[in-house]
Order: structure tokens, then sequence, then C-alpha cells
């Protein structure tokens, strides 16, 4: 099995817990588990954990839009984009980069996401790298961005913990992405609107297109304890809740799932 997403670099995850994590995860059967990357000082740790893990990490380098909107700076976020360009081929994929067009995000900062989105674009276009978008409220101008960048050339790489409906999916199906989703799928009670939208994502995705994320430390299946770190183990429970909504095994997801991760992203199995 393979956990698409996760972020056992990130701060909020001592080294001590991400080892515990990739313990946890090696026992159970998880043999790979790939990174988010979200800045260069976060590039670093991952070269840590891959250096200790090899076998298991599997490094991922962006720039998150989060990280592009706190970085007002032009030379900061310029030397960044040139610390990506010499790292990319150390990396599996190029990501995460994206839109993120909550509320908390102001217009100029979605101005500069989307500069830098579509800077990354043509980044991993050039080096012939997969994607891992992470977006949210801005799918119509992700596909945008990506429609201006690709052309009629194909996309290959994945939308991490898709929140979209089943339309906007489509988009991206018909740009080569595939869709990860996460604990969001399970969120029946606690966010019901979302659930109902992504279960029909999660029952008309074609299973080739189809793959199982953690988000680990984020985005926890619901019943998950307020507060108890969730970790790579979580994507049983959401094989468990897309295996109800399509009504087959949840043994056959994670194993397609981990299937076409290792086609995507070029990996041995």
């Amino acid at each position: 099995m393979i956990d698409t997403h996760c972020h056992l670099s990130d701060p909020r995850v001592s080294a001590e817990k991400a080892e515990e994590f990739i313990t946890a995860s090696k026992a159970k059967g998880i043999t790979r588990l790939i990174m988010g990357g979200i800045s260069p000082s976060e590039w670093d740790r991952q070269n840590a954990l891959s250096e200790k893990f090899p076998e298991v990490i599997v490094p991922v380098f962006g720039l998150h839009p989060w990280w592009v909107s706190q970085n007002a700076d032009e030379g900061t976020l310029q030397s960044a984009f040139n610390d990506l360009k010499i790292r990319l081929p150390h990396a599996a994929a190029l990501g995460e980069l994206g839109l993120d067009y909550t509320s908390r995000f102001s217009d100029s900062e979605r101005l500069r996401q989307r500069k830098f989105f579509e800077a990354q674009l043509g980044l991993a276009l050039h080096a012939q790298k997969p994607l891992v978008l992470h977006v949210v409220r801005a799918h119509l101008q992700a596909l945008e961005s990506i429609a201006q960048i690709y052309g009629n050339a194909r996309s290959p790489g994945i939308v991490h913990g898709f929140s979209g409906s089943w339309q906007e999916a489509k988009g991206y199906l018909a740009r080569g992405l595939s869709i990860s989703l996460g604990g969001a799928v399970t969120w029946k009670t606690s966010r019901p609107k979302v659930h109902r939208k992504l279960s029909e994502v999660a029952h008309q995705l074609p299973l080739e297109h189809l793959l199982i994320e953690s988000d680990t430390p984020d985005q926890a299946p619901e019943g998950a304890l307020e507060g108890q770190e969730h970790g790579p183990l979580s994507i049983l429970r959401i094989a468990d809740e897309i295996a109800l909504i399509r009504g087959v095994s949840a043994s056959s997801l994670l194993e397609a799932s981990a299937e076409n991760a290792r086609r995507i992203f070029g990996l041995s199995k």
C-alpha cells in the first residue's frame, strides 16, 4: 500500500513521531509515503527523512500557495523558485503547487499565488515532472492556468485532498490528472454537504484515476479524537468509506491506488 500524500516533514510532526508513523505504516503494509512539498526549509526536512528511510519516503518539492501568500517579498519568492529548479531533479514530482482562494487570502495574495502557480507549471512541464496540486475554491482558475501553460499537452499528476464536485473533477481528468481523496470523504456528520459531494466523486471516479491519501497531519478522518495525530494508517479508514460508497472491497481500492501512484510518480514495486 501507498499513502499518496502526507507531510511527515511538517514542523508539527516531531522526528520521533515521524519515525513512529513510518514504523507503524511498514508493519501494516504501507511501504511508500509520498510527501507534499511546502518551502525550501521543508524540503530540507524531507531530504533528512529520505536519507534515513530511502525505501519509504518519496520526496516531492514545491511552493505551497499558503507559503507563497505569506511571503510578499519578491526576492524571497524568486530565490525559492530558483532553488526549486536546482532541487527538482531529485524529487518524484513538483508540488504542492496550486491556488487557494478561501476568504483568508486577499486579492493581492491570490494574484501572487497565481503568478507562482503558473511559473511552477512551466517548470514542471519543462522538467517532465508530474504535478501535486493543492486547489481550494479555485478549480476553474487552476484549470485555466493549466490549459494556458500546457496547451494540448496532458499534465500527469494528482489533485491532492480533492474537495470539489464531480463536474470539477472531470475537468482535471480531461487534462490527464488523477484525484486523490483524503479524510474529507468520511465527514458524514461533521460536514454532510462535503461528504455528499465527495461521495459522488468517489462513486463516479474511474478506478485508474483514484488515489487515497492521509494528508497527515491535516484532514483527519471523522471519528479521530480531537487533537490526536492520525498518521498514514488513516488511509485504511478512508479506503473503508470509499469501499462502502463504491460497493467493492477496501483492499482492491488500496491496491489500485498504489498501482496508480507507482504509474504517476514512476515508482518501482
